[in-house]
């Protein structure tokens, strides 16, 4: 998985559609047209991981005086943080913020991006 939050095996996505087309009765390529949005919706992550996944990955992080949105480039593990608001002057340090482990964090305000460190 590519958040290396997996405990099992992680299916290629063309075997993973061709499955769910197999399961939802698509045989022909005519029988595209029976199917709705929902058939193909992934389902995420289970409602007992949430939690423990939200707080490793979140999503937004408050500091004081200092709102971030939180961006995953997972391919190159990589994670920016995007100014929302707040008055703080400086750029957030890198203890302020989640652990993130073996990720590059970057801090972007306007068309500024820079390392966090």
């Amino acid at each position: 998985m590519a958040l290396e939050e997996g405990k099992g095996e992680v299916p290629e996505a063309e075997a993973w559609l061709l499955k769910k087309m197999a399961s939802l009765g698509v045989e022909r390529m005519e029988d595209r047209w029976l199917l709705e949005a929902d058939d193909l919706r992934f389902p995420g992550i289970p409602d007992w991981e949430r939690e423990r996944f939200d707080d490793k990955y979140p999503r937004r992080v408050n500091l004081s005086d200092l709102k971030l949105r939180i961006h995953y480039k997972v391919p190159v593990r990589q994670v920016i943080a995007e100014y929302v608001s707040g008055g703080r002057k400086g750029d957030p340090k890198r203890w302020e913020l989640p652990a993130w482990s073996g990720w590059k964090v970057k801090y972007r305000k306007a068309s500024r991006v820079v390392d966090v460190r």
